[in-house]
């Protein structure tokens, strides 16, 4: 029996922890964290390091501490960690599965985040496996190795990026790379060779509305070509063409470079699972984070049923809401503090700048330093040096609060 399970150890596991602990109202020995992966990545670096802002692939690998660090090292050395899969959940008696052992909890958390679906585009996993074949993606370490060197050995042609259809992690992740590409391939003298084309499924650049005119004008002005309500459905890697549906139209494309965001949901431990919608997503109310249904269940991050973007600053901002109602609730009160949707996505645009979209749920702006779909060098540099060695120095003890820094937000 443990006060609180949490099911997962990325970065929203991460830093509930953490603040759970400094919160004093649970010890250590009274958490136990699950989860299989041998090692956490920073997965906002991996469009940092694919797009050569750290150098080629191979002092990537010879740097790995700004990407990637023991798992077990970044949660209190009391805590119980089991490096295990979830396999079951068990909410009437509130237990967990892993494997053929049950534990039982108090309150559970659960931060299982999405997982990443090759298969739904035919073609694609095969491609990305294949060292020769020109197809690359920041969405795993291994293939952001992969998309580095070819984006670094670019020769020119038809270079081609997508994305897929929501939700997915960052969205605007697979815009930044096109820029980044862009801005190494203007410097290495070869962008007057290479045509660029962008294919996405949705009819704007963005869910905002401002970022996404302003995001619409840059691409334009950098000479990449926009594809509106495209949506990747396979890939030929034997031929070097890419399928993409317009409505019933079914196109195809030949590509010399082609880098995708593959489809995303969440872990297949949560469908069907009595704690998770039909989507699911575990079905939590969107302010609280509280389930809908289990008083003692939660959820944070990518894996919630809250209609926010996928990003670590949402799970980041999610973290003192939910350690603040998971206390009121210890103490036989009710939860008081709301998660207003808060999510940041930080644009690489190339050139040492980058626009800052902050913003909450229904597309309500929240921007820290305002008039931020002016690209911004200050901001570039914050998110490419300082961000990284905040996660990983203050997120695990419960130090930080995403856009409130060091300060503690207080709730009434």
């Amino acid at each position: 029996m443990y006060r609180v399970i949490i099911a997962g150890a990325g970065t929203g596991a991460m830093t509930l922890c953490g603040q759970l602990i400094r919160s004093g109202k649970v010890k250590p020995s009274e958490i136990a964290v699950i989860d299989p992966s041998p090692l956490h990545y920073y997965q906002p670096g991996f469009t940092i390091l694919a797009g050569g802002l750290r150098g080629n692939s191979e002092k990537i690998k010879s740097h790995m501490d700004y990407i990637a660090r023991d798992t077990r090292s970044l949660f209190h050395p009391d805590i119980n960690f089991i490096p295990k899969s979830v396999t079951g959940f068990s909410p009437s008696s509130n237990k967990i599965s892993i494997g053929n052992e049950e534990i039982s909890y108090d309150h559970l958390v659960v931060a299982l985040g999405l997982s990443l679906d090759y298969d739904k585009v035919p073609g694609l996993y095969e491609a990305l496996e294949d060292e020769n074949s020109p197809v690359g993606t920041i969405y795993q370490f291994k293939y952001c190795l992969k998309t580095n060197r070819l984006i670094q050995s670019f020769k020119g042609g038809q270079a081609i990026f997508s994305q897929p259809n929501q939700p997915f992690k960052c969205a605007g992740a697979p815009q930044k790379i096109m820029y980044l590409s862009n801005s190494s391939w203007t410097n290495s003298g070869i962008r007057a060779k290479t045509d660029i084309q962008f294919y996405i499924p949705t009819p704007a650049m963005f869910s905002v509305p401002i970022y996404a005119k302003e995001l619409e004008k840059i691409a334009k002005g950098k000479g990449c070509n926009l594809h509106f309500q495209h949506l990747l459905t396979k890939v030929d890697h034997k031929k070097n063409e890419a399928i993409f549906k317009k409505g019933d139209e079914e196109i195809t494309v030949k590509y010399d470079f082609l880098h995708t965001a593959p489809p995303q949901s969440p872990p297949k431990v949560l469908h069907g699972s009595p704690i998770s919608n039909e989507a699911g997503y575990v079905d939590v109310n969107p302010n609280t984070l509280r389930h809908n249904k289990y008083d003692n269940i939660w959820a944070i991050g990518d894996c919630a049923s809250c209609p926010t973007s996928k990003t670590a600053a949402a799970a980041i901002a999610e973290a003192p809401v939910l350690v603040n109602n998971i206390c009121k609730v210890l103490d036989k009160a009710q939860p008081n503090a709301k998660y207003e949707g808060y999510t940041s996505c930080p644009i690489f645009l190339g050139n040492n700048k980058l626009m800052l979209c902050e913003f909450k749920y229904q597309g309500e702006l929240d921007e820290t330093f305002g008039g931020q779909t002016t690209p911004s060098t200050y901001a570039y540099y914050l998110v490419k040096d300082i961000l990284p060695k905040v996660y990983f120095s203050l997120l695990p003890k419960g130090l930080w609060y995403g856009r409130n820094s060091f300060f503690k937000p207080k709730y009434n």
